[in-house]
This record gives structure tokens, sequence and C-alpha cells, in this order.
């Protein structure tokens, strides 16, 4: 039984309980309020992370899926999507209805590092 418990268990009463109730929940905003600048951090971090790997998919993938990745706005959008699956179902029913389907964009990369074999 926790100490609030029982002293309303106690009979220090219901005015009491109110009270001790109002004072857990100030120090619970108050922790979430001092803890937005470091929520705030993380945001930059991964809007940083996104933006590499928005600018990375311009370069290479650019000319292969230009729906995609073809302009600058487009490939910052992308990662974002692909990171909460939007819109992968309308690209999976594209593909069952024979429009493109969805393939391996290592097979056509111009890099070596990407393609299947490490050859490019």
């Amino acid at each position: 039984m926790t100490n609030l418990a029982r002293r309303v268990a106690e009979g220090y009463g219901f005015q009491n309980f109110i009270l001790g109730v109002i004072l857990v929940t100030a120090v619970i905003v108050s922790t979430m309020l001092r803890s937005i600048p470091s929520m705030g951090h993380i945001l930059m971090m991964l809007g940083l992370l996104l933006y590499v790997y928005g600018v990375l998919g311009f370069y290479l993938f650019r000319e292969h899926d230009p729906e995609r990745w073809g302009t600058f706005g487009a490939a910052l959008l992308t990662p974002p999507q692909m990171l909460t699956l939007e819109g992968l179902d309308l690209r999976l029913r594209g593909g069952l209805r024979g429009g493109q389907p969805l393939r391996d964009l290592r097979e056509e990369s111009p890099h070596p590092a990407l393609s299947p074999e490490g050859k490019g």
C-alpha cells in the first residue's frame, strides 16, 4: 500500500487524498515540461538523419525511380514515407494489377556497393 493510500485508509480524509493527487500530477507535469528540450534535440537528430538519407537517395536513385527520388523535394519526402510505410499498399496493389511491381533497385544501381554482386 502506498503512503498516500495508507493515509486515506487511516482516515486522513478525502481532501488530503485529492491534495495528494494534485501534488503527484504537478510533479508529473513539471517533469514532462523539463523533458521538452531533450525531446527537441532527439527530433533534430532524427530530422538530420532523414535529410541525409534523402540526399543520398536523390543522388543514387533519381534516374531509376524518378517518381520518388527524381526531384530534391520528393527525395526529402521519401524517407519519412518509407519509415512510416505510407503508400506501401498502393505500390503493392499496382504490382498485383499488372502495373510496375516492387523491384529491387540495387539491380539497376550505378553504385558498385549497392549492386547484388558488388560489381556495379
